[in-house]
């Protein structure tokens, strides 16, 4: 065999060798490379949850899975929940991702992973916690936090994509749609009737073929579809009272199907807010100023 022949066998030989020992390093595990990219909560659990816990900025916010929706109890009161919210929750910790194990350590409060820290917990039914996931520090880099499974002694690091939920109120995750379940095109007439203060008088818009008309006046639709998006996406600040309060203006939807939503707004408070209420819902809302001159915001 040349000299050359041998070199590039002895190559080919280091070549195969260093392959092999890269690939059982991968696969070997109880290495921190093979053993970093997994999930906290594995997707079979998902379907078996029925309780949230999130311990945070703001305390304690418990979600609970009712009919197979969830929501906020708050004594006798379910409130809704943005279902998506919940659904990105889970899809963020079922995702496999990189979490690099960073430590062992018996002292875990030195990332901020001690009891105190911020957590969400995902119960299904009685017994122990399908997860307990505990939020600490960042790192030094700023760019990921650390993380441990409650009981549990492992240290991992990994993008920060929990204390979204960790640190938002729970308005965060309220359903504070005033139309969650409208869409312009089931909408065929609108009434408004302006707050007196607001020096505006009444009006009336019908769809007819395709187009938008007041008073037969003609070439209304773009203005009257944008606005009319902007009503049905109005959003509250937060639930209100739905006790005894006067309206001082409403908006009628009149709908494809012969029913209608009543928008009933309130006077103003010492801060600009006004409680409002739409027909067939249990809720009351606080519209902000902003919200109310958007709703009454067309004008021909």
């Amino acid at each position: 065999m040349t000299y050359r022949k041998k070199l590039f066998f002895l190559l080919a030989l280091i070549l195969c060798f260093i392959s092999l020992y890269g690939a059982t390093f991968f696969f070997d595990p109880g290495s921190n490379l093979g053993k970093s990219n997994f999930s906290w909560l594995e997707n079979r659990f998902v379907d078996l949850a029925d309780r949230i816990e999130i311990h945070g900025l703001y305390g304690r916010t418990l979600l609970l899975r009712r009919n197979n929706v969830w929501v906020i109890s708050d004594g006798n009161i379910d409130y809704p929940v943005r279902q998506i919210r919940v659904e990105e929750l889970f899809r963020d910790l079922s995702r496999r991702k990189n979490y690099s194990l960073r430590s062992s350590t018996p002292e875990p409060q030195v990332y901020g992973l001690g009891e105190e820290a911020s957590r969400i917990i995902v119960r299904g039914g009685a017994g122990l916690p399908l997860l307990d996931l505990l939020i600490g520090f960042s790192d030094v880099s700023g760019r990921e936090i650390y993380l441990r499974r409650g009981g549990q002694g492992e240290i991992r690091s990994g993008e920060d994509i929990f204390s979204i939920y960790t640190e938002s109120d729970r308005r965060f995750w309220y359903d504070l749609r005033l139309f969650p379940d409208l869409s312009p095109a089931m909408v065929q007439r609108v009434h408004v009737s302006p707050p007196l203060m607001m020096d505006e008088n009444p009006f009336t818009l019908s769809r007819r073929n395709n187009n938008w008309i007041n008073e037969g006046s003609e070439d209304l639709h773009p203005r009257v579809e944008s606005w009319l998006r902007s009503v049905l996406d109005a959003q509250g600040e937060g639930f209100a009272d739905p006790g005894s309060w006067e309206a001082e203006g409403s908006i009628i939807l009149e709908l494809g199907d012969g029913s209608a939503r009543i928008l009933r707004i309130g006077p103003p408070d010492s801060n600009g807010s006004r409680i409002a209420a739409v027909s067939g819902s249990d809720f009351a809302y606080y519209l902000t100023e902003w919200t109310v001159r958007r709703l009454w915001g067309f004008s021909f």
